[in-house]
């Protein structure tokens, strides 16, 4: 009895030991995966500031009377500065997910022009790779749905953007539905196709596939189709994926989206490319860049610009002369 009575209490203790440890594990993981988003967050809030600067830059001397070789070296520029803000648009949105700070604002939105605004986008891309890009909507699809409109751009940007990318020759096809106060897009390409190893995982985070799973170069950050999937999901949907090696792959994107009252169309004067005003601008911001991308384009509308380096400076400023707008950037939060 009393070697029994021993043997119970160092089992029970062994078993307190194993539960403090496997607390102590847990904990730490939870740290350490806080601590990657976090970094994860500033990291993306540091690059973008000057990756910004270059866009902008790069924007304004598209614009001036050079030569053809000189532009399109600029859109060179352009393109490779915007994809690396959308890699870095995935991080944030990444670390958004893993806070659970992910916002979904949902209003009523046009169908036809929601897809659309993607589509149009992405039709160079599609005629550069010698793609036929088709959209096909079906009859009872309603004119407008109540859902957050940027986030369904988000999704599918992602999915038509990943189909043209992953496709050699052939089509993508856009096919639009609604039914049950759900939308529907289902996106079919005619490329190589995913291997079943990969399908598997192809929603999993830093996951990037090969093309037909044949071993090639691999593609892409292995980011933008676990956002997507998140911000589906966020919003009531699922994005689930079908294909074989050789046949093509399908994505279908659904989301919560009933049907919304019309409302009653607005007479809209269109809009000049440039507008042009008059006025006096403080522009306020430490970032040599960014203020000299801010005050030209403010100057091309007509503007006179000033620029103050800090907030002292820029009291100091207004209290010598009168501005009609003072122009400032704020540095978000890491965690927003």
């Amino acid at each position: 009895s009393e070697r029994r009575h021993v043997e119970t209490l160092r089992l029970r203790y062994a078993n307190a030991a194993i539960a403090e440890e496997r607390a102590l594990a847990l904990a730490r993981a939870e740290h350490s995966d806080r601590a990657k988003s976090r970094f994860l967050a500033a990291v993306s809030h540091e690059i973008r500031t000057p990756l910004n600067g270059i866009l902008g830059v790069t924007q304004l001397l598209r614009v001036q009377d050079e030569t053809a070789a000189f532009r399109r070296e600029l859109e060179i520029v352009h393109r490779s500065g915007h994809h690396l803000l959308r890699v870095i648009g995935d991080l944030l949105d990444l670390s958004r997910v893993e806070y659970d700070r992910m916002v979904i604002d949902k209003a009523p939105l046009a169908v036809v022009q929601t897809v659309r605004d993607v589509t149009d986008l992405l039709q160079p891309n599609a005629h550069e790779r010698a793609l036929t890009l088709h959209v096909s909507f079906s009859r009872n699809l309603p004119l407008r749905v109540n859902g957050d409109a940027a986030r369904i751009k988000q999704v599918l940007h992602n999915l038509v953007g990943n189909a043209i990318k992953f496709t050699r020759q052939g089509s993508i096809v856009v096919s639009v539905s609604h039914a049950g106060g759900r939308l529907k897009v289902a996106v079919r390409d005619t490329g190589e196709g995913i291997s079943g190893d990969d399908l598997a995982h192809i929603f999993d985070p830093f996951v990037q596939t090969t093309p037909g799973g044949s071993g090639g170069r691999r593609l892409g950050t292995g980011l933008g189709l676990t956002i997507a999937r998140q911000l589906a999901r966020a919003m009531g949907g699922d994005i689930s994926a079908f294909s074989e090696p050789g046949q093509g792959s399908t994505f279908i994107f659904e989301v919560d989206a009933p049907e919304a009252p019309e409302m009653q169309a607005e007479s809209q004067e269109p809009e000049s490319t440039l507008p042009s005003y008059s006025g006096r601008v403080l522009v306020v911001d430490d970032n040599e860049v960014n203020a000299l991308v801010a005050s030209a384009m403010l100057q091309r509308m007509g503007l006179a610009t000033e620029v103050a380096v800090d907030g002292g400076d820029a009291l100091s400023r207004m209290r010598e002369q009168h501005f009609d707008v003072c122009l400032l950037y704020t540095s978000p939060s890491p965690r927003d």
